[in-house]
C-alpha cells in the first residue's frame, strides 16, 4: 500500500472516529441530564407522597376532635379508628427519627381514646387536642423539606 493510502486511510479513519464522538457525547451528556432530571423528580413525588399522608393524618385527628367536640361519638370512633390506621402505617413506613417519635406517642394514645369514645366519655377531648396538636405542629415539620 502507497504511503499516500495509508495516509487517506489514516485521515478517513481518524474522521470516523471524530464524527462519532461529535454526535456521542452531546447525547450521553443529555442522557445523564435528563436521567437527573427524572431522578430529582422522583424524590420530589415521593417527599410530595409521604407530605401528602402526614397531611392526610393530621386531617383525621381535626375530623375527630370536631366530631368529639360535636359529642358524635361513633362518628368520632371512625375518624380514631382511621386516624391511628393512617399513623400506624406511616410509622411502618418512616425511617426518619424526627418523624417517628411523634408517630409513636400518637399511637400510645390509642388504646385510652378508643376506650373513651367507646363509652361515650367526652373526657377523652383533652387527649385528642393533643393529636391534634402534634399531628399538625411535629408531623408537619417533620414531613417539611
Amino acid at each position: 500500500m502507497a504511503p499516500r493510502s495509508k495516509a487517506i486511510l489514516i485521515i478517513a479513519a481518524v474522521a470516523l472516529v471524530a464524527a462519532f464522538l461529535l454526535g456521542f457525547v452531546p447525547q450521553y451528556m443529555r442522557a445523564n441530564r435528563l436521567e437527573n432530571e427524572v431522578q430529582a423528580a422522583r424524590t420530589e413525588a415521593g417527599r410530595c407522597s409521604t407530605q401528602l399522608r402526614f397531611s392526610r393524618a393530621a386531617q383525621a385527628a381535626a375530623l375527630l376532635h370536631l366530631e368529639l367536640a360535636r359529642k358524635n361519638f361513633g362518628n368520632a370512633g371512625g375518624h380514631a379508628s382511621s386516624f391511628f390506621n393512617q399513623v400506624r402505617a406511616l410509622l411502618n413506613d418512616t425511617s426518619d427519627p424526627g418523624a417517628r417519635g411523634p408517630l409513636q406517642r400518637m399511637l400510645e394514645y390509642r388504646d385510652s381514646v378508643t376506650a373513651a369514645l367507646a363509652r361515650g366519655d367526652a373526657a377523652a377531648e383533652q387527649q385528642v387536642r393533643e393529636l391534634v396538636e402534634i399531628s399538625h405542629v411535629q408531623l408537619q415539620g417533620a414531613a417539611a423539606p
